[in-house]
């Protein structure tokens, strides 16, 4: 496939599949089901997750050996994405439940309108297991930047952070539509 000798897929295909798991997960929030939000919350927190792999393994912006877990670094931004391998880690190995529900009005206001929001739980809420081994890092910025906060913020967000990547790891990508996925086979 390429442009990539390796046969693999272009990074704009799998933000592709991110960005529609992040969606649905935006039409689900608006209802007050519980397995409805958590679906597709849980297929984009593991879009995400290969996504920061594969940014891990193929970013070189100084052209020498790819950044690898710590590319998170070199933006001055996307501290976030620590915080997010925490609450995917807890979601995909130790299946918890890290959405509650919180009502009344929230900011920023969203449409349509709903006076709830799904928000991520506290980490004492989460199930205790060895999640801090090798990860106070991601637990810290969850606590400090996504504990009680909106997890549709926190996708959004993401996506902001992905797409300024996409742009530097597929440069070709700026020639076309902004988000009109890129496949080629030969």
């Amino acid at each position: 496939m390429k442009p990539y000798d390796q046969n693999i897929v272009t990074f704009d295909v799998m933000f592709t599949g991110y960005m529609q798991a992040a969606t649905r997960f935006h039409d689900a929030a608006v209802g007050r089901v519980a397995a409805a939000a958590f679906i597709p919350l849980f297929e984009a927190l593991n879009w995400a997750a290969t996504l920061d792999w594969r940014i891990g393994a193929h970013w070189t912006p100084d052209g020498g050996k790819p950044l690898g877990g710590d590319w998170p670094e070199r933006m001055g931004n996307a501290d976030l994405v620590y915080g997010v391998r925490f609450v995917r880690n807890s979601v995909h190995h130790h299946w918890s439940d890290a959405l509650g529900l919180a009502d009344g009005r929230r900011y920023p206001r969203r449409y349509p309108s709903v006076y709830f929001e799904w928000v991520w739980r506290p980490v004492s809420e989460l199930p205790p297991e060895k999640r801090r081994q090798n990860n106070e890092r991601g637990e810290a910025v969850y606590r400090a930047q996504m504990e009680g906060h909106a997890a549709l913020h926190t996708l959004e967000e993401l996506s902001i952070i992905f797409k300024t990547i996409r742009g530097w790891l597929e440069p070709w990508l700026l020639r076309r539509q902004p988000d009109a996925p890129v496949v080629t086979r030969e």
